[in-house]
């Protein structure tokens, strides 16, 4: 079945086509811009584009560029952390605009692996394994669950 007989296919839906090649354009800029600063931790850390970039639907006019830093807090230090998230956050402005960064908010800040692992969803009552693994107290799907989709 070639793409545009699939219904489902991005090539059927104009707008969304432009929004993934505009998306991946822009990831793709910073990706090479990133990835010198990144040289020396890159096994280390890792830069997650998450919201309409993440999902390859950004609109030009009208999305933020949001992002997380993920790294290993047992190889990396804050202070190196802080560093790099600062020289990132330089190289996304001249990617996206400084107005287009989520700066302070829910994304655009850094995350360790330890706290990753157990604040899964952002509540800290719960065990991480059940998060991850088992079937949540609430009745959401279980992390795991959303990684194999």
């Amino acid at each position: 079945m070639s793409t545009i007989d699939d219904p489902l296919s991005v090539d059927r839906f104009p707008a969304l086509a432009s929004s993934q090649a505009f998306s991946i354009d822009r990831l793709s800029r910073s990706r090479v811009a990133v990835a010198p600063v990144l040289e020396e931790i890159a096994d280390h850390v890792c830069v997650f584009a998450v919201g309409s970039y993440g999902r390859s639907e950004a609109q030009p006019a009208t999305s933020d560029f949001e992002w997380l830093l993920v790294y290993d807090d047992e190889r990396v230090n804050r202070q190196e952390v802080d560093l790099l998230q600062a020289r990132i956050t330089g190289i996304f402005a001249s990617i996206f605009g400084r107005d287009r960064l989520s700066i302070n908010k829910t994304f655009g800040e850094t995350c360790t692996l330890t706290d990753l692992g157990t604040n899964v969803g952002g509540d800290r009552r719960y065990e991480p394994n059940a998060y991850l693994q088992d079937a949540h107290p609430d009745g959401r799907l279980p992390f795991a669950s959303y990684r194999r989709l």
